[in-house]
């Protein structure tokens, strides 16, 4: 007889929040039990608290334990099998929502490691890439954790700010933590030195950036590096730094009153007629039409 495969579970993003004016939101489960497999339309960054069990991901089995921390992007199909005194905090979030884009937590490597290329490279690498705390670090994040779930279920005056703040801190400590991991630690080390060449591009956008350059910083050859750069960001070095440049004078152009022409040359383009093209060609209206429509409250 054919078996019949289990019918995957979705999940709303709506379904876990709090607040549905806050894109933040903290699950625990203590005991996670077994559950069937599922995706949802949101991320969610996965802090073991104990116990260990194996997680499906996309097809893949891996063994996870107290102290890892990794994420589940937004699509992924996954669910846990085999739980021993498995306890885990999930906190859902809405990168977009919370404008993370303009974070310059973006300037670390560990921060592009731990939310982009190791779900990225999971398969490959085995998931032996993943993030480990343990000792004082693992405290504070637990610690952190819960701040931000007593901070989003109590719902006191100026929550919202409060638990924004408190996950900024998470992801800043997380991110710390992955760029120091140990050089001994060679699939971590290969994210990071990848890392590294985002996190040049984030700090250094308006100069001019070269395959040569990032390659170094990646530690591979520049056929190499581009390969793996169109792998893990889904798009080429080239593409990524416009898209960069693009995304900053969208920020100048909504939060100060710069000319365009100085946005212009302020984020790397070299003419305002070529930043207006592009702004264009990406975004879907010119740097004025962009200005006017964040600047009206109604629109």
């Amino acid at each position: 007889m054919k078996e019949t495969t289990p019918p995957v579970l979705t999940e709303e993003y709506t379904d876990w929040l709090v607040d549905p004016s806050l894109p933040i939101s903290v699950d625990y489960e203590d005991p996670q039990p077994a559950i069937p497999l599922h995706h949802h339309f949101f991320d969610e960054l996965v802090i073991v608290l104990s116990g260990a069990a194996t997680h499906r991901i996309d097809d893949k089995d891996y063994p996870v334990k107290a102290g890892n921390v990794f994420v589940v992007k937004r699509g992924s199909i996954h669910n846990y099998q085999e739980p021993k005194g498995f306890a885990v905090a999930n906190v859902i979030f809405d990168a977009k929502k919370l404008d993370m884009d303009h974070w310059d937590i973006r300037e670390l490597p560990g921060y592009h490691v731990l939310f982009s290329l190791e779900p990225t490279f999971r398969d490959r690498h085995e998931f032996r890439s993943r993030l480990t705390l343990e000792g004082a670090p693992f405290t504070r994040v637990s610690e952190l954790v819960e701040e931000l779930a007593a901070t989003t279920a109590d719902k006191e005056p100026g929550y919202r700010v409060q638990a924004k703040a408190l996950f900024m801190q998470l992801v800043i400590m997380l991110s710390k933590c992955y760029s120091d991991t140990p050089e001994s630690d060679t699939d971590t080390t290969d994210l990071l030195r990848l890392g590294d060449a985002i996190a040049y591009i984030e700090s250094n956008y308006p100069e001019k950036i070269s395959n040569d350059q990032l390659a170094r910083l990646a530690h591979m050859t520049v056929r190499t590096f581009q390969r793996t750069f169109l792998q893990s960001m889904h798009m080429t070095p080239s593409e990524y730094i416009v898209q960069v440049r693009i995304r900053n004078a969208a920020h100048l152009l909504k939060e100060s009153e710069l000319p365009l022409t100085r946005i212009a040359l302020e984020c790397g383009f070299a003419d305002s007629s070529y930043f207006g093209r592009t702004f264009r060609r990406t975004m879907g209206m010119t740097p004025s039409q962009y200005r006017s429509k964040m600047s009206d409250p109604f629109v």
